[in-house]
């Protein structure tokens, strides 16, 4: 998924449930949704390797995607 389709996500829920931007924010952590915890961290950028599913801050690197926790 792309930031841009994210946020449009995000601004379609706050805009059908104004109240939800006091909700707190949760993560699944698997595609199957066999768990949920919160969101801990602000948003931050930087380059992940899809090759062995690491994520850099490294500002060397190509910068290609946005890590949400």
């Amino acid at each position: 998924m792309k930031l841009k389709e994210y946020v449009r996500g995000l601004k379609e829920l706050m805009k059908d449930y104004p109240e939800a931007k006091e909700f707190d924010v949760v993560y699944s952590g698997d595609d199957e949704g066999n768990y949920f915890n919160y969101v801990n961290y602000a948003p931050s950028i930087g380059w992940y390797d899809e090759d062995n599913g690491e994520f850099y801050q490294d500002e060397r690197r190509t910068l290609n995607a946005i890590c949400v926790n």
